[in-house]
């Protein structure tokens, strides 16, 4: 069975794409980080984030979000 991609907007149930990043190194370790942008109503901020395959919901800072505009209550 293949994994899939459901997107809930449009009920997409296009495969799931493989990506491949390379680690790369920070504080003297190898870590798989990646380049994401968040987007705010207006405009976007660029954050460098660890990959977590495993993790249950992701965290920034808060300038982050002030960076991209969103307003947090």
């Amino acid at each position: 069975m293949d994994i899939v991609a459901r997107d809930e907007l449009f009920n997409d149930p296009r495969p799931m794409a493989n990506l491949v990043l390379p680690y790369q190194m920070r504080d003297g370790y190898l870590l798989p980080l990646c380049d994401i942008f968040l987007i705010g109503r207006n405009q976007r901020a660029r954050q460098r984030v660890l990959i977590d395959s495993g993790a249950v919901v992701s965290i920034f800072a808060e300038r982050a979000a002030e960076d991209a505009g969103i307003a947090l209550p």
